[in-house]
């Protein structure tokens, strides 16, 4: 989360801005990234504590098994889907390890929406429309219906 970043101000300016068209998702996973390609590390502070909840945060037990969910709403799943799409095709050379186990992570998130979450129709349409304007190179906030 870009809220949460402990910012060293000499590399921010010469690595520049979080993306504005980014808007809302990956915005500091791109900004890790392209400190990883400038060869800068990113370090970890434990000691700092944010309280943050991640979607509509749900969990189904299956067997001994709990699976957790996360429940975002249509809109975040846009943003999601389309800003992940960029990461991937910008930064595939810069940590391959990150880009191939995200889109584990999305694939199992799609099948999570499948057969765990509400409003399953609508959450894929705008991953579906997050798909097809990242294609056609549209950024920004979108005018939701």
């Amino acid at each position: 989360m870009t809220s949460g970043n402990l910012v060293n101000l000499i590399i921010y300016n010469k690595v520049g801005n979080f993306l504005e068209e980014l808007f809302i998702d990956s915005v500091d996973t791109e900004y890790c990234l392209r400190l990883k390609k400038f060869n800068y590390k990113i370090q970890r502070v434990l000691s700092v504590v944010l309280n943050h909840n991640l979607g509509d945060m749900k969990y189904y037990n299956f067997g001994n098994k709990k699976i957790t969910y996360t429940n975002h709403n249509y809109l975040r799943r846009y943003y999601m889907m389309r800003n992940r799409l960029y990461i991937w095709k910008k930064y595939a050379d810069v940590l391959p390890s990150f880009i191939d186990s995200d889109k584990k992570q999305a694939m199992k998130e799609i099948i999570k929406i499948l057969l765990f979450e509400n409003s399953k129709f609508k959450k894929i349409i705008y991953t579906l429309k997050g798909y097809i304007d990242y294609k056609k190179n549209k950024f920004g906030k979108i005018n939701a219906k």
